[in-house]
């Protein structure tokens, strides 16, 4: 079964969402933009997993909030904290 959210996607649903992603961020940043917002929210993702020790982590969802930063961050210049229960249940959701 096909996945449905952004970061669960395969097959010809993920190159429709793909194109579109492109589309959009093309109008809002510059390449160099995005690749800087994605490695500042890798390293912040890095640190809290690190953080958490030898307890359990859902990393399906910690990466889903990560991408969800990633393009946050580049429209309104804030983002979530990685373990913000809300954010991580719209993370949720995203991944179903």
């Amino acid at each position: 079964m096909e996945g449905k959210g952004f970061s669960s996607s395969d097959g010809p649903l993920i190159d429709e969402q793909r194109a579109f992603a492109i589309k959009v961020f093309a109008q809002f940043c510059t390449a160099k933009a995005f690749e800087d917002k994605v490695q500042e929210e890798t390293e912040i993702l890095m640190k809290h997993i690190q953080e958490q020790s030898h307890k359990p982590v859902q990393i399906k969802r910690l990466f889903s909030l990560s991408l969800i930063n990633s393009i946050w961050n580049l429209v309104m210049n804030s983002r979530f904290e990685l373990d913000d229960p809300v954010a991580l249940r719209v993370a949720e959701a995203m991944t179903v």
